[in-house]
């Protein structure tokens, strides 16, 4: 009987903890593997909207798109928060283009001018001013007569004088009058005249240049002069009929640039916040991480170990009972003192006239051996009812059984 309560209580034991681990299994193992299929996930999501005020947030779907890699605009539902697709209509950057392109019809008047009669009046009294400037000469003059002095050959003359009179003692005054004169040219050549070569050369350059844009690729400063009037008055006719179409033009060509770089960018922005941003794989493999250490690693074996036990309980306790209900039946056998009968009826019914013979198994107090009697057999056999009941013992009789 005790071994029967140990059972029972270590069985329910076993089902406890059994039911323990499934439930942490079917509850947190399973919804988090299979979001899409979970109705814990469906209720969980059902409390969420009842509770909180995020309506549009699901639990389930954000686990389904973690597990997909998408971003985090993705994953947390964000579009119903904010839209980025909506980004670029905020800045309305057609309707500003529009308003600066509806300014541009009246920037120019028909009256428009570039110079006004004064300016123009100076232009044409310059037209007459001759700046009797030769540049050709100047820098003739220039290059003659100043940058072709040359100082070394001077000293290289002295010093060939020095050399003829070096052997003549009495010149020797002479001789260092002349070296210290050389020393001297060296110094003004090296001091003076170069630099003043390198700045002639720079003033003849400044001279060329000046001439060039003087004359404005003209033949003469008047001519330029000239043509500079009339290209201002062509410039200012071509304005005042077409300068509203051209800025027009102009203006909606860099708009539109401006437009298509602005999109450009917004477009890119808006993707990678839709796709890139904040993907949700390094979140992924950290579920999937927990979810192997401690579903498969714990859980699992967990469940394995108790529903082994209790299967082991669920044949042990029938096997108790049997065990019990064939000691009791053992018991009752042991009340007969362990006397057997055996009898072989089967063989009654082919042979007539013989005789049958009954086995009797003396108690081992009583002594003696296994003997077996013949009787004679009726025609008809014995009635086979009572064949397994045990005899009936005569204990006045110590020397043998007797049959009633």
């Amino acid at each position: 009987m005790l071994m029967f309560i140990f059972g029972l209580v270590l069985a329910a034991v076993t089902l406890l903890m059994f039911g323990t681990g499934l439930s942490s299994d079917r509850v947190v193992c399973y919804p988090l593997r299979n979001p899409g299929d979970s109705k814990i996930m469906n209720l969980l999501d059902e409390y969420l909207t009842q509770v909180s005020s995020l309506k549009d947030f699901s639990i389930k779907t954000s686990l389904m798109n973690c597990y997909q890699n998408e971003s985090i605009y993705n994953v947390l539902n964000l579009r119903s928060q904010f839209d980025v697709d909506t980004i670029s209509n905020k800045f309305d950057i057609s309707n500003f283009l529009d308003q600066m392109y509806s300014h541009l019809n009246g920037i120019l008047d028909e009256d428009f001018e570039i110079l006004s009669p004064e300016n123009l009046r100076t232009l044409e009294d310059l037209k007459d001013f001759d700046p009797s400037i030769n540049f050709d000469q100047f820098q003739d003059e220039l290059k003659q007569n100043f940058t072709n002095l040359s100082l070394n050959e001077i000293s290289k003359k002295l010093e060939e004088l020095v050399v003829n009179i070096q052997d003549q003692g009495d010149l020797d005054d002479v001789k260092t009058e002349v070296q210290l004169s050389i020393l001297h040219i060296n110094t003004y050549d090296e001091k003076l005249l170069q630099p003043m070569k390198e700045l002639a050369n720079k003033v003849i350059d400044i001279s060329k240049q000046l001439d060039t844009d003087l004359k404005m690729n003209s033949s003469s400063f008047s001519e330029a002069i000239d043509k500079l009037l009339n290209e201002i008055q062509e410039a200012q006719t071509v304005l005042r009929k077409e300068g509203a179409d051209i800025l027009q033009k102009v203006a909606k060509e860099f708009g539109n640039m401006v437009l298509n770089q602005v999109d450009s960018f917004l477009d890119r922005v808006t993707y990678v916040i839709k796709e890139e941003f904040g993907q949700c794989g390094p979140m992924n493999a950290a579920i999937n991480a927990t979810l192997t250490a401690a579903c498969d690693k714990i859980i699992l074996p967990w469940n394995g170990f108790w529903l082994s036990l209790l299967l082991s309980l669920v044949l042990f306790i029938p096997t108790i009972i049997v065990s019990v209900k064939l000691a009791s039946l053992y018991q009752k056998y042991k009340q007969f003192g362990g006397q057997y009968v055996e009898t072989r009826g089967g063989k009654r019914g082919k042979k007539k006239g013989k005789k049958s013979k009954y086995y009797e198994d003396r108690p081992q107090n009583m002594g003696g051996e296994v003997v077996s009697r013949e009787h004679a057999t009726g025609s008809h056999p014995p009635d086979t009812r009572y064949s397994d009941m045990a005899p009936k013992f005569d204990t006045s009789n110590n020397n043998h059984l007797t049959y009633y």
